[in-house]
């Protein structure tokens, strides 16, 4: 062989050897980000599943606040119902013994049969009912 050949042949083996190590070199970098997308791809799904947790939590929480509210309107009800029975319960045992002690009087007596008397003519006239409770009572409950 020549002087010639030997040279380029040496020139050939050092650009080999060049590529060789470059191939090296980008399959060590192609290793490296192929590890780096799947760490990234691990810590998307992690981070969705963060947010769809996070959305949870909110929806959670303002169903709180609303059950919160509902309680409350629900107590507020049933106190105002519980004091509007005990109302109607003390005016009721008020007005029944108000009536006893009037009962002592006779024109009192005679009022409340002529009033009876006008409210059967009415019930018969005009069909309407009207319930058989003392006057006062109706009014009350």
């Amino acid at each position: 062989m020549s002087h010639i050949a030997s040279v380029e042949l040496a020139a050939t083996r050092e650009q080999l050897a060049a590529c060789e190590a470059r191939v090296a070199h980008l399959t060590a970098l192609l290793s490296e980000v192929e590890s780096d997308s799947a760490r990234v791809t691990q810590l998307n799904s992690v981070l969705k599943e963060e947010i769809r947790r996070q959305q949870r939590s909110q929806e959670r929480t303002e169903l709180a606040h609303n059950l919160e509210y509902l309680k409350n309107v629900v107590l507020k009800v049933s106190m105002i119902l519980f004091i509007s029975y005990s109302i109607k319960s003390l005016l009721w045992h008020f007005f029944l013994g108000l009536k006893t002690s009037l009962r002592k009087g006779s024109d009192i007596d005679s009022y409340e049969e002529s009033a009876t008397g006008s409210l059967e003519l009415c019930t018969r006239r005009f069909h309407v009912f009207i319930p058989r409770k003392p006057i006062m009572a109706m009014f009350i409950l």
